[in-house]
């Protein structure tokens, strides 16, 4: 909806620290977030 709505004029991404990122787990879910933001479907396809 953000995407969308051409509303959103800036994005804080803040720190992440690699080292207690598990498994990069914390990376990819910010990536997939941001992904979003910027209107890719967050909805799996088949």
């Amino acid at each position: 909806m953000i995407a969308d709505s051409g509303r959103a004029g800036s994005l804080d991404i803040m720190e992440l620290n690699p080292a207690l990122d598990e498994r990069n787990r914390t990376a990819e879910l910010v990536v997939d977030l941001v992904e979003s933001l910027f209107g890719k479907s967050t909805l799996m396809r088949a």
